[in-house]
């Protein structure tokens, strides 16, 4: 699977792993898709797929996930191209993907249309004008659910009015290891944010992995750009503190950072296998000790890759698979 868009430009690397706009629509004419039935979920993606064949909407890759066996629809969801929802094979399911792995709009999950953008870094406005630009193209051939006084209607009432969802993905090891990250819970919440776990709400943050994303998605003027300065201003106090608290981590803690690095490390030749916490623990160690020269450097590029690589779920297999990877990440001299 492709994970070529982490190769392109993105604000703030170092620290900012990855951002992800989804844009949630349904067409007014039908039902939603857990009310609609299999030959009205079928037509909706017959009309899809004719309204994407605008512009570049035209270059994305439709996969009929239905046709598709269980472990390649496994895999588009380990590359975050589908969601888990998606990967049971539905009829009327479909997927539009781009090659690149940077865009893609499902069809017939929780709502009709759910597009989403991935950029590397810190980057809302980047992926939120994707999005958008992708949404008044198929507009063009489609009559999106709205209501004057909500906004556009969804399945889950948490998404109606904008039906945006934008998160960045931060590495913040240093806040966590000198628990300077509560104190800054309070600047992220009154410009609007939130912060969650690796895997979004409700979920516990592993491997110094925090999602930043915004807490709702309707207000009275139904401005979508309040959600994207939100989510930017939030990213860039906790990327600013992050910066000061790791100047001060090596000068603090050096014996206790060579210790634990050395740990982990031992940890990554040794393992036979992984569950996905230890890994992405792990890999946050081996992230943390390139970045303060206690070893040969992980680029962003390669940390953002083993994060989408090491997967989730359970098993003897991926645990395997888990545990190969990373070692496959470890220093030259430690191989």
């Amino acid at each position: 699977m492709s994970f070529d868009w982490l190769g392109q430009e993105g604000a703030e690397r170092e620290i900012a792993v990855s951002t992800r706009a989804r844009l949630a629509r349904n067409l007014a004419e039908f039902p939603f898709p857990h009310r609609a039935t299999i030959t009205e979920r079928k037509r909706v993606a017959q009309l899809v797929r004719e309204a994407a064949k605008a512009g570049e909407l035209a270059l994305l890759k439709p996969y009929e996930l239905e046709k598709l066996e269980k472990n390649q629809r496994l895999a588009l969801v380990a590359a975050q191209r589908i969601s888990p929802v998606m990967a049971d094979g539905t009829p009327g399911r479909w997927a539009l993907l781009a090659t690149d792995g940077s865009f893609s709009i499902l069809v017939n999950e929780e709502d009709h249309l759910r597009l989403q953008a991935l950029a590397p870094g810190c980057e809302p406005q980047k992926v939120f004008e994707r999005v958008s630009a992708a949404e008044r193209l198929l507009a063009r051939g489609l009559e999106l659910a709205w209501d004057d006084r909500l906004g556009f209607l969804t399945t889950s009432l948490a998404n109606v009015g904008t039906g945006l969802r934008l998160s960045v993905l931060l590495h913040l090891p240093a806040l966590t290891l000198l628990k300077e990250l509560e104190p800054q819970k309070e600047a992220v919440c009154l410009l609007g944010g939130t912060i969650r776990g690796v895997h979004g709400e409700g979920s516990l943050p592993t491997g110094a992995l925090y999602q930043i994303s915004h807490e709702i998605t309707y207000r009275p003027e139904n401005d979508p750009l309040l959600f994207v300065r939100s989510v930017q201003g939030a990213a860039q106090v906790l990327i600013a503190a992050e910066q000061s608290a790791r100047e001060r981590l090596l000068v603090r803690h050096p014996y206790s950072l060579r210790t634990s690095w050395e740990q982990a490390a031992e940890r990554i030749c040794e393992a036979e296998l992984l569950d996905e916490s230890e890994a992405l623990e792990l890999l946050s160690h081996r992230r943390l000790a390139g970045v303060l020269a206690l070893t040969e450097p992980l680029a962003p590029t390669e940390f953002a890759e083993a994060l989408l690589e090491l997967g989730s779920g359970s098993g003897s297999r991926l645990g395997l698979a888990r545990a190969a990877l990373l070692r496959r990440y470890l220093p030259s001299s430690l191989r």
